[in-house]
């Protein structure tokens, strides 16, 4: 019928759909990144200036400075810093989604839940500070077992999104579809550093637990070395966590 509106194809008028609920990119790399960066690593900064000790990072855990025993005057700085900071982790991974199911509906869904499961766990070892005096429900511990959560969550969440952004770079390009090196590279190095490296601290630290001679002069040469320490792989891991974020949501198709 003339003056009838022509239908769109159905690719675009799916993509023409408002995406409620999901910012742009210019708003997530404009304002959601720079405040994740700033709640987390400036929480953790503003808390180093009342630490009642010299706190060097590299050798020192993440968690001393949200220790009300460690640092009484200021853990509640990066206690707050940190859960907003899990907070604004959610729309950034959100992001990633779609780009993700597109590849592998499986392995986008087990994603989600990796990185639901490191963010919430994030957000817990923050409000849960570490306990020295009070334990909670029968445990002080749960500080560590919530940090052990949200490591294992995100680091599956990351090999995951690798692996699906390695099927993107090495299947053939089709309808329109472009290869994402960059992505894959990128994501790849800023996973397999931190992997690798912790793999290798944790392979030698026990290494240096037999009673042979060689293991003894390795204790002795890794002693006083910033990969001996799990404080310098914290804080690793937590930059490659946030620049894993912006690259993808950069990279990756609005």
């Amino acid at each position: 019928m003339e003056g009838s509106p022509t239908p769109l194809p159905a690719d675009v008028a799916n993509t023409s759909k408002p995406l409620w609920g999901r910012p742009s990119k210019r708003i997530l790399l404009g304002a959601v990144w720079p405040l994740l960066f700033a709640s987390f690593f400036g929480s953790l900064l503003l808390a180093t200036h009342w630490f009642p000790s010299h706190y060097d990072w590299r050798y020192r855990v993440i968690s001393n400075l949200l220790s009300p025993r460690d640092n009484p005057r200021a853990y509640w700085i990066p206690s707050l810093g940190i859960s907003v900071a899990g907070l604004l982790m959610i729309p950034l991974t959100a992001h990633l989604d779609p780009f993700l199911k597109s590849i592998s509906q499986p392995g986008s869904r087990a994603i989600r839940i990796a990185f639901s499961l490191g963010i919430y766990a994030l957000i817990a070892s923050a409000l849960v500070v570490p306990q020295h005096s009070r334990p909670i429900l029968g445990s002080s511990r749960w500080h560590e077992i919530f940090a052990d959560a949200s490591a294992l969550g995100m680091e599956t969440a990351i090999l995951g999104a690798c692996w699906c952004a390695g099927i993107a770079h090495y299947s053939p390009p089709r309808n329109g579809r472009q290869s994402h090196a960059l992505l894959f590279w990128a994501w790849t190095v800023l996973s397999v550093l931190p992997t690798g490296g912790v793999a290798l601290s944790e392979g030698l630290l026990l290494y240096s637990h037999s009673h042979s001679q060689a293991a003894e002069t390795l204790r002795n040469w890794l002693v006083n070395s910033v990969f001996w320490h799990l404080g310098f792989w914290e804080w690793t891991a937590a930059t490659a966590v946030f620049l894993f974020l912006g690259i993808g949501v950069y990279l990756v198709p609005d």
